[in-house]
């Protein structure tokens, strides 16, 4: 039987390092009314009985990485921004956005009825400075709560200087039957 021989190389990529930081950067961040949610986002669920951490972190950037070097990123990157809390989490979920929106967990959404318009380059800029990402169904601007999707509509609103063109909606679960 042959012998495959393979040379070891580090386990971290350049790549690997630089969203590892740029993920201890966001957990050491906290969020405002006042700033748009950018990706990475990043959910904590605490279980009330052993305190153990369910991780979800939504972020277009995975499509840069196989889903098998995505976890270690997580893992390490609490290691350096929230030494306490990595020992506790239970499971991690590193998602796309169209993941988190099959998942449920970015159910309501800004919509611009103005984008086919001539100045649609200038409101879709607008749009991805609130944190809006390209996936296969188009631009699309996302957010786990009414209440993130309510403050950036009223930012587009103030910004783009058209209050009647943005919408906030809500997905509603489809029941098979």
């Amino acid at each position: 039987m042959p012998v495959i021989r393979t040379r070891v190389f580090e386990s971290s990529t350049v790549l690997e390092d630089v969203l590892r930081r740029e993920l201890s950067r966001e957990l050491q961040t906290q969020p405002s009314d006042e700033q748009p949610l950018l990706q990475p986002l990043i959910f904590q669920n605490e279980n009330s009985q052993d305190g153990g951490l369910n991780v979800w972190v939504v972020w277009e950037k995975w499509r840069l990485l196989p889903a098998s070097q995505r976890a270690k990123i997580i893992y390490e990157a609490y290691e350096t921004a929230e030494p306490a809390k990595a020992p506790k989490i239970v499971t991690v979920n590193p998602v796309t956005t169209q993941e988190a929106i099959d998942l449920g967990l970015l159910p309501w959404r800004v919509e611009c009825i103005e984008l086919d318009r001539g100045d649609g380059p200038g409101l879709r800029e607008l749009m991805r400075n609130e944190g809006a990402v390209d996936i296969d169904a188009g631009l699309v601007l996302r957010f786990p709560d009414k209440h993130s999707a309510e403050a950036a509509r009223e930012r587009l609103s103030r910004l783009s200087k058209r209050p009647r063109a943005w919408s906030v909606e809500e997905d509603k679960p489809q029941i098979d039957g």
